[in-house]
């Protein structure tokens, strides 16, 4: 990570004084160090993948759903548990998917309501037509290092 990104993190809010002036002080550390920088303090390699391949895999791991109903609400949970701590991008792209995956689950169930007194499929085929395009999007813009909040998303985690 460089400095530019920690400023961005901090100017949006995403990190406090205090964190950035210790990322900042992690990262020329690290940069003395090494004579080479880092991309975060947590090296570069998470479950054999760079930073920008896990926020990906972060994004795209939504599509457990697929597999087994709500496994991905769990496994995005645990990809961004493992690491949260240690990396603020991480933490940030982890909140923004799980904060989509809990919405999205709750707008579908409140689009089946409707479907009781009026029939119209509508509803459902467009909650389940964001649930495939954002993780997309969010992981196209993470592989353009860019941080991306889902729209139509409930901050249940801040």
């Amino acid at each position: 990570m460089n400095i530019e990104k920690l400023d961005h993190l901090r100017q949006s809010g995403v990190l406090s004084e205090e964190e950035f002036q210790e990322q900042k002080k992690k990262l020329f550390e690290t940069n003395d160090a090494n004579s080479a920088p880092r991309t975060s303090n947590t090296g570069n390699q998470k479950f054999g993948l760079g930073d920008r391949g896990f926020n990906v895999l972060l994004h795209l791991s939504q599509y457990c759903s697929l597999v087994i109903p709500f496994l991905g609400i769990v496994v995005p949970i645990l990809l961004w548990s493992t690491y949260k701590e240690n990396d603020p991008i991480v933490d940030q792209h982890g909140k923004d998917v799980i904060n989509w995956s809990i919405s999205s689950a709750i707008y579908l169930i409140i689009s089946f309501m409707p479907l009781f007194f009026i029939g119209s499929y509508l509803q459902i085929f467009i909650v389940v037509a964001l649930y495939f395009i954002f993780p997309v999007i969010g992981a196209i813009k993470v592989a353009a290092d860019e941080v991306w909040e889902y729209p139509l998303t409930i901050k249940f985690i801040r």
